[in-house]
């Protein structure tokens, strides 16, 4: 069973790697050369295909056409203050709710687990707007599929990070999660019973559609939810020479559009 089970995980982090970028592009290059004596003309074609594409997709203006077309126009940043509900009472009935992007075990530098950038980031906007609306805030976020025993969860270490170097404490832990649609079930099983009616969601911008559908389904329409996006690029910033050269924030941001497109579209 434990063999089965490692290697159904192998076999989906392969399929994973080699349907995110650059890997489809370097496969496109390798066909070229494949067929560099048979079909000179496909493989020229695939060639040019393969390096504009590689190109294109390590640059910021790459990223942010990706992340226009398979995800449509970014949420816009969380309208500040809190516009306030129909119902006055309903503001005391309001609630942070961070969503986890990972987090490392055994890390040497700190002899324990640590979040990844990417939970980070969303903690400390999370944080940032519970201390400016005084409102609670809460965190969802489990083990990965690869954990050991004794391995501390998403959620635990965020509340050491939280309580450690933000002087803030959770006010609600989900531990259970393994991904987004998991976050939204877990945490509707957490926050229901406690009466909230509105949640302020925390997740990056190109995460916000996955985590939206999710979280609507598992919510109904008891709670109102509100976006509160991470990692924005500004809507009129300008293109600069640096955003059409390689990068690896460029990278990184193409393939983060293209992982968000076919989780929604595959349900995770």
């Amino acid at each position: 069973m434990i063999l089965d089970e490692s290697l159904a995980a192998g076999l989906r982090n392969l399929a994973q790697a080699l349907s995110l970028p650059p890997a489809p592009l370097l496969l496109l290059i390798w066909l070229a050369w494949l067929l560099r004596q048979r079909a000179q003309g496909w493989a020229r074609a695939l060639l040019l295909a393969g390096l504009g594409g590689l190109w294109l997709c390590c640059t910021e203006v790459g990223a942010a056409a990706a992340t226009r077309l398979l995800l449509g126009p970014q949420a816009p940043a969380l309208q500040w203050p809190l516009p306030p509900p129909a119902d006055p009472q309903l503001a005391q009935h309001t609630a942070i709710l961070v969503l986890g992007g990972g987090a490392r075990q055994d890390v040497p530098e700190v002899r324990s687990g640590w979040l990844k950038p990417l939970s980070i980031e969303r903690l400390n906007y999370g944080a940032w707007l519970a201390k400016q609306a005084q409102l609670p805030l809460a965190f969802t976020g489990g083990l990965s599929r690869h954990s050991k025993p004794g391995d501390k969860s998403e959620a635990e270490l965020a509340e050491v990070y939280a309580r450690e170097l933000l002087g803030l404490r959770l006010q609600w832990l989900e531990s259970q999660a393994k991904d987004t649609r998991d976050n939204a079930r877990f945490s509707a099983a957490l926050l229901k019973p406690t009466g909230l009616r509105r949640l302020v969601l925390v997740t990056h911008a190109q995460h916000m559609p996955r985590a939206l559908h999710h979280f609507r389904l598992a919510f109904g329409e008891q709670i109102e939810l509100i976006a509160a996006p991470v990692g924005l690029r500004a809507p009129d910033a300008p293109i600069e020479l640096l955003d059409c050269l390689p990068s690896s924030e460029g990278l990184a941001r193409t393939r983060y559009a293209v992982y968000e497109w076919l989780a929604l579209r595959l349900g995770h």
